[in-house]
């Protein structure tokens, strides 16, 4: 009987410990969720920096799947359609772009805390004359919008003028 009682008391306490932790792994890259908006964002002249360079493919899975599939042109087929994953690329990093024909650059982080520690990245974009409007976190991934710093970053509408009768 003693043990029936201690398996009566303990049951209910097992429980709630089993129930307290969380079963399913949270992801930290939500690229099927992000790049469909990244992508939505870019217009002709719109570039996108993907870092961390190691994640490219991943980030080619959802943006362009003729991309991903070509494993030895992947990098050439998305630098025609804007998005690059390197700076120092010797033929498509983002170093050798013309900065003066492009209005907005998306850059989509993952893991940036092993990558571009000290934001770099960030600072080389705001050298090139742009400035950050928009901002997506979520755990180690997401992504920043810059735009030129001579644009406003929501432009507003006058929808009806205000009149000054009382």
């Amino acid at each position: 009987l003693k043990v029936s009682y201690k398996a009566v008391l303990l049951a209910p306490f097992l429980l709630v410990i089993a129930y307290s932790f969380t079963i399913t792994q949270e992801r930290e890259d939500e690229w099927k969720k992000m790049v469909p908006i990244v992508k939505k964002k870019q217009d002709k002249n719109t570039v996108i920096f993907v870092s961390a360079s190691y994640k490219f493919k991943d980030f080619a899975f959802y943006y362009d799947l003729e991309a991903f599939k070509n494993y030895t042109k992947s990098a050439e087929m998305l630098a025609k359609k804007g998005v690059f994953f390197s700076p120092d690329d010797q033929w498509c990093g983002w170093n050798k772009l013309n900065y003066d024909t492009i209005n907005k650059i998306i850059y989509v982080h993952s893991h940036a805390q092993f990558e571009d520690p000290e934001h770099a990245i960030e600072k080389f974009i705001i050298s090139k004359g742009f400035k950050e409007c928009d901002y997506y976190n979520r755990v180690n991934t997401g992504y920043a919008v810059y735009i030129r710093d001579t644009m406003d970053c929501y432009p507003v509408k006058l929808v009806k003028p205000i009149s000054n009768e009382k």
